[in-house]
């Protein structure tokens, strides 16, 4: 992946999203590049195929492109990902709608069917957790913040937290003492905080 230029996140001190929200397009490809092999995800799960799911994911960002300064987090509850989900779920269902209005040659009884068993593979009250998502987004955003630090303090961290190694074992690989492995992923995860903020 690219490095992005670290004026993108040395510049300002507010996060992806408030900078998104405001047409930074640096950041929102940022958050593109976060979230979309995870809405990719989501839209494969639909039963969609592989060139119709690059589609509407663009939709989907579409949507989310003239939405996003509408997206409010007033309750603790009120997620990002909970958010995109529903613009998701509601672009796969629009999606096999349009299909099942098409003559059964172009797939419209199979889209009837697919669409009846949408809210299995979708539930409507959000996304399931996925351990892998939250690898996905936590190693993307690494790289975000990786040119910030010096490479054996964001190895510590990406060794730590996404490897999942032991830090005893990062310490000796790295010459650093165990308390600098903890030391160096304490100050990482600080920066990844403030950079994604109102994301995850």
């Amino acid at each position: 992946m690219s490095q992005p230029p670290q004026t993108a996140s040395s510049e300002t001190s507010s996060s992806v999203l408030h900078r998104a929200q405001a047409q930074d397009p640096e950041a929102w490809r940022v958050l593109v590049e976060l979230y979309g092999p995870i809405v990719y995800g989501w839209v494969r799960s639909a039963g969609i195929g592989q060139h119709d799911a690059a589609d509407l994911v663009q939709e989907v960002f579409q949507a989310v492109l003239t939405s996003l300064s509408r997206f409010r987090q007033d309750r603790p509850t009120d997620r990002f990902r909970d958010w995109l989900w529903t613009i998701t779920h509601r672009r796969a269902c629009d999606f096999w709608r349009r299909r099942a209005t098409q003559p059964s040659g172009a797939g419209g009884t199979q889209a009837q069917e697919r669409l009846a068993q949408l809210e299995e593979r979708l539930p409507n009250d959000g996304p399931p957790e996925d351990a892998g998502e939250q690898a996905h987004l936590v190693r993307q955003a690494l790289e975000l913040v990786r040119a910030e630090f010096a490479a054996h303090t964001w190895q510590a961290c990406l060794q730590t937290a996404v490897e999942g190694r032991h830090p005893a074992d990062v310490a000796a690989d790295l010459e650093m003492t165990l308390g600098a492995v903890y030391v160096a992923r304490c100050r990482v995860f600080k920066r990844l905080r403030q950079e994604l903020e109102g994301l995850v």
